[in-house]
């Protein structure tokens, strides 16, 4: 845990007025699966006052550049393993070649010892991700990124916008294929068109457009085309079937969404529409 006002106060004051002691790193790695590996450079392990312990590790860091401007650090970590080095009962090379360490939260602090080896206090000095990976012999390299980074993404995160961002079907609009899939069986045809055929199905129209329609029996079976309109029985594909159905063949269809509100509701999901409707349209002054 960060330390208090008076103990930071307490620090810069025994810093201030000495020129002996020592500083070692406290490297934290949290790791995405909450794995916490605690490193320090210093021969022995080291203890601090909020009871976290430092083993030591054998690596190699950049040094920190410091400077008043929101500059984005990356700091390269070189660490040196033999096989007996080992992280969750993995050999560590092993561990870090499959990405165990990509994507860790990286934290690294300054403790600081007067000369008798007293703990004086420490402060937090980098703190940042990781980047993929990389294993020599007997290294594994890391790339540690600031969180300054996080700053340069997109704010908001996404883009308003009228239409639903949401994909049917899709984990967060929440609707289920298997659910919305309709039967129905070929009732007709129109001349040779390889693009078009009747059924029986009495929804309204446009109520398929967009959708999918997949043949369930027939030449056609497990062949699929995306719907591009359907009135009074009638499917018309975007793209042409391979060869005409027959009368008699059966089907599974199943709507699709325009990413309107209006569509949203008529499949009785407008509780996950994630658009804005109302924002206004772009206009332009001359």
């Amino acid at each position: 845990m960060p330390m208090t006002e008076p103990e930071l106060a307490a620090l810069n004051t025994w810093l201030a007025g000495t020129d002996e002691g020592c500083r070692f790193d406290l490297l934290t790695i949290t790791t995405r699966t909450g794995l916490v590996l605690r490193w320090t450079n210093a021969d022995v392990p080291l203890t601090t006052p909020d009871n976290r312990t430092f083993v030591p590790a054998a690596y190699e860091r950049d040094r920190l550049k410091v400077n008043a401007n929101l500059q984005i650090d990356d700091v390269q970590l070189t660490v040196f393993v033999d096989s007996v080095d080992a992280i969750a009962g993995q050999p560590m090379l092993h561990f870090a070649a499959r990405g165990g360490l990509d994507g860790a939260r990286v934290m690294l602090e300054w403790l600081f010892l007067d000369v008798d080896g007293a703990q004086k206090g420490y402060v937090t000095r980098f703190e940042g991700r990781t980047g993929p990976a990389e294993t020599g012999l007997g290294t594994v390299e890391v790339s540690m990124r600031s969180l300054i980074a996080q700053l340069e993404r997109m704010v908001p995160a996404e883009i308003y916008q009228p239409g639903c961002r949401n994909t049917i079907y899709d984990a967060f609009c929440g609707l289920s294929v298997a659910a919305a899939e309709i039967p129905g069986t070929v009732t007709g045809l129109s001349g040779v068109r390889l693009d078009f055929f009747s059924s029986g199905l009495g929804q309204a129209a446009g109520f398929f457009d967009l959708g999918a329609v997949r043949f369930t029996s027939g030449l056609l079976e497990g062949e699929q085309r995306t719907v591009r309109a359907y009135a009074a029985g009638g499917v018309q594909t975007v793209l042409p079937w391979p060869s005409q159905p027959a009368i008699g063949d059966t089907f599974v269809i199943r709507p699709g969404c325009d990413r309107t509100k209006a569509r949203c509701s008529a499949l009785g999901n407008v509780i996950r529409f994630r658009g804005e409707p109302h924002i206004p349209a772009p206009e332009t002054a001359s």
